[in-house]
């Protein structure tokens, strides 16, 4: 099984793919993925960037990988990709409360919630958004 850091890898490799198959620039794709600049996107893509010669990895997150796909319209697949770190990530993202509602768009949310066969996190999803 791979690692967290390889599946993180493979996503963003389908990502591209998947901009590269629509014609839509890296800046246009970030400008559709809230709190992603052309230039993190590119870091992100990259695995890090160099800073006086030294490289600095930066591994992307799954929320910014959820907001990179959305970006480019395959959130359903990145999210099937990521199988079962998603909801492990997502405990993450949600111990941080509100910030969930404002990290994910309604998309890519409605992606994570069809994925996941967990009625307790859904019912704590649904409770730290006040849906319920």
């Amino acid at each position: 099984m791979p690692s967290q850091e390889e599946l993180i890898r493979q996503a963003l490799e389908k990502i591209e793919r998947a901009r590269d198959r629509q014609g839509i620039s890296i800046r246009r794709a970030a400008e559709r993925a809230p709190k992603i600049s052309e230039g993190y996107w590119r870091q992100l893509v990259a695995g890090g960037t160099s800073q006086s010669g030294v490289w600095i990895p930066r591994l992307a997150t799954v929320d910014q990988v959820l907001k990179m796909a959305s970006a480019v319209g395959i959130a359903d697949e990145i999210v099937a990709h990521l199988g079962d770190e998603l909801p492990e990530q997502l405990r993450a993202l949600y111990a941080r409360g509100s910030d969930l509602g404002q990290n994910l768009n309604d998309e890519t949310l409605a992606a994570v919630l069809r994925s996941i066969d967990n009625r307790m996190l859904l019912a704590e999803l649904a409770r730290r958004l006040n849906v319920m």
